[in-house]
């Protein structure tokens, strides 16, 4: 067999692969597009998220116990630390024009897009 003859054809693996392409990608396909398979990824989705909930709720307890940070703890940490570094970029960008600072207890600019704030959790 001639060498272009063979590199037209390809290799023996992606003939296999072409070949299983063409068997499984319609059925799968059709498979997806199908209202069961929507509400029972949705229904996955849901409980997937129940599950962590529960999980949550249940380690906090011990994790509380042990005086340990839960997964609620951090994510307000860092909420707060977000806030913190907005309220010192407000004072630093003061300080570089002269002006005076904000009055104690004035709220500090909105944090940038890449630094927003997460939604604090219940524990």
């Amino acid at each position: 067999m001639s060498t272009t003859k063979q590199a037209r054809r390809g290799s023996p693996l992606r003939r296999a692969a072409r070949r299983l392409d063409r068997a499984v990608s319609p059925p799968a396909d059709a498979l997806v597009r199908t209202n069961l398979f929507a509400d029972s990824v949705a229904a996955v989705t849901r409980l997937e998220a129940r599950m962590r909930r529960t999980v949550e709720g249940r380690t906090a307890a011990y994790w509380h116990f042990f005086n340990l940070p839960t997964a609620s703890d951090m994510r307000r940490v860092r909420g707060q630390l977000s806030m913190l570094e907005a309220r010192l970029r407000d004072l630093d960008e003061r300080v570089e024009l002269g002006a005076s600072p904000p009055p104690p207890g004035a709220a500090p600019r909105a944090a940038a897009p890449e630094q927003a704030i997460e939604p604090e959790e219940k524990d």
